[in-house]
């Protein structure tokens, strides 16, 4: 269990160093900057999502047509 604890410890002191390099050479402004820029694009959607909405449409309007037929 030694070696479990000194496992630990090594690699917390590793993620603490890896997170001070990180935050020392990136700028938190620009990354801020970036992000809202590329939330305010237009989600493009998948090919996949496009057909899942249209079979989602096309059932949705086969249940209207059934309820317009037993009425």
């Amino acid at each position: 269990s030694a070696g479990l604890n000194y496992y630990y410890f090594i690699s917390t002191c590793i993620t603490i160093l890896q997170m001070l390099i990180i935050q020392k050479f990136v700028s938190e402004e620009k990354l801020e900057a970036r992000i809202k820029a590329n939330s305010q694009k237009p989600v493009k959607k998948s090919k996949f999502m496009e057909r899942l909405e249209q079979m989602q449409k096309q059932q949705e309007q086969m249940a209207k047509n059934r309820q317009k037929i037993k009425k």
